[in-house]
């Protein structure tokens, strides 16, 4: 089981070495007694759900490719509508990134998130967003 540090501790390694781990930081216990004492001590926290760090940096790539197209669309339309609506669904892409890094979200939630957004930006202005989120349609 994967645990998180709520504050610095110190702990033994299986090669006998003592580690200081960080507040944040994310390790491994073999001992079950000693994580249930850390947890009761508000020590450590266990990971409800976790992703693997080559699987973290796969959903970033995914991420970041979705987002720079949808930019790259909004770009061709010359025109972009900033507003308060806008702030918010900008706020919900990002909680949904962090999300799907931390496995509390999916990457469906950011993709539609960001088509929202690429929507809501460009409403009224091309048909190359409809393409772009939906290319089985025919306009």
């Amino acid at each position: 089981m994967t645990y998180e540090a709520v504050q610095t501790i110190k702990l033994r390694r299986p090669d006998g070495i003592l580690q200081e781990v960080q507040p944040g930081q994310r390790f491994e216990l073999r001992n079950p007694g000693t994580a249930s004492r850390l947890i009761v001590e508000g020590k450590i926290e266990i990971v409800e759900k976790s992703i693997t760090e080559n699987r973290r940096r796969s959903m970033e790539i995914i991420m970041d490719a979705i987002i720079r197209t949808a930019r790259d669309n909004a770009q061709l339309t010359g025109r972009w509508r900033q507003t308060t609506a806008m702030d918010e669904i900008e706020h919900g892409v990002h909680e949904n990134y962090l999300g799907v890094l931390t496995g509390r979200a999916n990457l469906a939630d950011y993709r539609n998130g960001v088509d929202k957004w690429l929507r809501v930006g460009t409403r009224g202005v091309s048909n190359t967003v409809t393409l772009w989120l939906h290319p089985e349609k025919k306009i």
